[in-house]
């Protein structure tokens, strides 16, 4: 029998530009919010928000994991404001996600030797060629770095029919949640 433990865990959600963090504890069938900091996504950055939050450090040095969960927000964004988008403005605008999502990482490790979970982007239902060709280069790149345990998305919801109420959304619906979950709780209890 499994002893009932729980998992402190931070959280953070949305992109690494322009995310907000919660405190969590998971004990294996609910979640109870302990925290939850000003939700700043155009003021400062997740990283600053990282530097300069000594709460935010101390829920990292207190958790036994952390989740990232990766949004489309700063791919979105920085596709949109981008003038005359071509393959050189595309592959300038991948570095720097990448290079933020590294620095994001460098900064956590800092804080927390324990293991850090992040979900990387879904297929999306717009036939923007941009786009689609930046959250698969983006799952790729975000791969590689070997101080994270990924839970991939993209295949794991393919059934854009099953796991997306709207086809129109960026969002799952419970049932791709429930996938997502379930995908949590695996990669948690890995050693």
């Amino acid at each position: 029998v499994m002893e009932k433990r729980g998992i402190d865990v931070v959280q953070f959600h949305s992109c690494v530009k322009h995310g907000y963090h919660s405190g969590v504890r998971i004990d294996y069938n609910k979640s109870i919010f302990e925290s939850d900091a000003e939700f700043e996504a155009h003021k400062k950055s997740l990283l600053e928000k990282l530097k300069n939050n000594n709460s935010i450090r101390k829920d990292l040095m207190n958790s036994d994991q952390v989740i990232i969960t990766l949004g489309y927000n700063d791919l979105i964004y920085k596709l949109n404001v981008s003038d005359e988008l071509n393959s050189s403005k595309f592959y300038k605008i991948i570095t720097e996600i990448e290079k933020d999502y590294n620095s994001l990482i460098e900064e956590i490790r800092k804080y927390t030797p324990n293991k850090i979970i992040v979900i990387l982007y879904p297929d999306t239902y717009k036939e923007d060629y941009y786009l689609k060709k930046g959250i698969v280069y983006l799952n790729e790149l975000l791969k590689k770095n070997k101080e994270v345990t990924y839970i991939d998305t993209y295949d794991l919801l393919n059934n854009r029919q099953k796991y997306f109420s709207n086809p129109y959304s960026f969002y799952p619906n419970r049932e791709g949640y429930r996938v997502i979950s379930r995908e949590i709780i695996r990669k948690t209890l890995e050693k």
